[in-house]
């Protein structure tokens, strides 16, 4: 998976003559991949199942709480 997103931010676009990732961060990514990048990745994709977890909680909790507004405030 990173690597199909490395190709997609990399990709240079017809319209900007410029990448996603140069765009956004004004400079060209790094290509040189090491090990000890690959462990970085690891611990990226274990924050975004956090993240992940955390909204699908919050948003479940706006849900009920908007629900119980609505029975009130009718």
């Amino acid at each position: 998976m990173t690597t199909a997103e490395f190709v997609f931010n990399n990709k240079i676009y017809a319209s900007t003559k410029l990448s996603l990732f140069k765009a956004n961060c004004g400079k060209e990514p790094r290509i040189d991949f090491e090990i000890k990048k690959v462990r970085k990745y690891a611990k990226t994709e274990e924050f975004m199942k956090k993240m992940k977890k955390m909204y699908k909680k919050a948003k479940a909790t706006l849900k009920k709480i908007t629900e119980e507004n609505e029975k009130i405030y009718r």
